[in-house]
């Protein structure tokens, strides 16, 4: 039996995960607390300090401590909860990626990128960061290898037209959507004593909606 305890409990069916990777157990054990004995167990700590999060984690055979690692990354300054746990169960994975492959000495291609779509995230950093930084990041931060990182950057670079293809698509597709809604709106408006709703609607993130008083 392989014990896991975590204080990111959000997160322990993800840590499970990364645990299967490295380690042939079929059943892992949820530890409610830091001290549960066990052949091998998986201990990871994390907390704010001011603007930084700390994630260390611990992995002990028999008791005794195999591999250590700590982690840190600074809090992301913004309101957007979404993309706040995102970042927290990125630095979460990569701790806990980090001390199982200290312990067991297992190299895997895609590092801690494993069971992902890596191909999304070097997109989605290509456009945030610039290609080399991406690389950099999936090398040296994700512990991807040489050849899967040109991998992930060749899928990306041969996606790209197509996206943007589909991208056009979606949006001539709203501009038909939005002008029929207008000329029905306008339409209804020949017939009833209702104010011009086709001044109140708003397309917002491929969205139609209208002022919820329009009506007299």
């Amino acid at each position: 039996m392989f014990g896991l305890f975590t204080q990111t409990p959000q997160f322990f069916s993800d840590l499970a995960d990364e645990v299967r990777l490295f380690e042939e157990v079929k059943r892992i054990e949820k530890l409610e607390r830091e001290d549960t004995p066990g052949e091998k167990v998986l201990r990871h700590f994390f907390l704010r300090c001011g603007a930084e999060w700390q994630s260390r984690a611990v992995y002990l055979a028999d008791g005794a401590v195999r591999a250590e690692i700590e982690m840190r990354a600074a809090v992301p300054d913004t309101g957007d909860g979404i993309l706040i746990k995102k970042m927290q169960k990125r630095l979460v994975k990569q701790t806990v990626y980090g001390v199982l492959k200290a312990a067991t000495g297992k190299e895997l291609p895609w590092g801690s990128l494993t069971g992902i779509r890596p191909t999304k995230l070097f997109r989605e950093l290509q456009k945030d960061i610039g290609t080399e930084a991406a690389r950099e990041l999936f090398l040296r931060g994700f512990d991807v290898s040489d050849v899967k990182t040109d991998l992930a950057q060749r899928i990306a670079e041969n996606q790209r037209p197509f996206l943007e293809v589909q991208l056009r698509s979606v949006l001539h597709l709203n501009d038909n959507l939005l002008a029929g809604i207008r000329g029905a709106v306008d339409v209804v408006y020949q017939r009833t004593r209702i104010i011009p709703l086709r001044q109140l609607l708003v397309v917002q993130k491929g969205k139609v909606s209208y002022h919820p008083f329009a009506l007299q």
